[in-house]
């Protein structure tokens, strides 16, 4: 009789559990994302550095969201002057609407070079595993976010 209770008080905790963790998804859902799965966002960058050089790159940023069964996104990264591109792909979770995590960075070669990405986004991702960013300005096809490790404001254009 006795297992049978607990049996029957897990099962309820397990249900409990799932739909608090259903509805946990539900209200995170990014608005940037505009109900779809898949979106490609674009911007174009110029960095500065202390010696005075400029860089200029594009990236492309495929961004992947599923409420289960997340699958990598990916972004490609072109900088003027250089022959090779970078391209590195991680997860992507959304949190309170606002507040996005990846993680789980991966890319081809296995390492980063110097010359295809500048030195605190070298630094950043060599030592994480994971960035955060909040969205701090959405308006149509614009969004804007700051990087919670380093400060920087980017704003991205969805393309699609």
């Amino acid at each position: 009789m006795s297992v049978d209770k607990v049996l029957k008080a897990l099962f309820f905790l397990v249900v409990i559990a799932t739909v608090s963790n259903i509805g946990l998804k539900l209200r995170d859902v990014p608005e940037v994302m505009n109900g779809k799965e898949s979106l490609l966002y674009y911007s174009n960058n110029l960095s500065f550095s202390l010696d005075g050089d400029v860089l200029f790159s594009e990236d492309y940023h495929t961004i992947n969201y599923r409420l289960f069964l997340n699958q990598k996104s990916h972004t490609s990264r072109k900088i003027y002057g250089e022959p090779k591109g970078l391209y590195f792909s991680y997860y992507t979770q959304f949190y309170d609407k606002g507040l996005i995590q990846f993680t789980d960075f991966t890319f081809p070669d296995g390492e980063l070079s110097r010359s295809h990405i500048t030195e605190i986004e070298a630094h950043n991702l060599r030592r994480i595993s994971e960035e955060k960013l909040q969205v701090i300005h959405k308006e149509g096809k614009v969004v804007c976010f700051t990087k919670l490790l380093d400060g920087g404001v980017k704003c991205h254009v969805r393309r699609q």
